[in-house]
């Protein structure tokens, strides 16, 4: 019998929809933190640190690409020729 992968984890589970609206209730003051994380069913931590840091993108899962969108196209055209 096969084994079936089983995801161990729940980091970036939240969507972008969600944790843009968390955050613009909690700027705009009308729901704490801690509300507004439970509500949206978004971990308080990481609501907390997105509004501190004020970086409201979601969170980038695996690794930081070296090169831009444009500059990977340079290189697949030089390669390719």
């Amino acid at each position: 019998m096969p084994r079936s992968y089983k995801r161990k984890t729940t980091i970036g589970g939240s969507s972008e929809k969600s944790l843009k609206a968390a955050v613009d209730l909690v700027l705009k003051k009308k729901l704490s933190i801690r509300k507004a994380a439970d509500s949206f069913d978004i971990p308080f931590s990481a609501l907390q640190k997105r509004i501190k840091t004020k970086n409201f993108e979601p969170p980038g899962l695996g690794c930081i690409p070296i090169f831009t969108p444009d500059k990977n196209m340079i290189w697949l055209n030089i390669l390719k020729v």
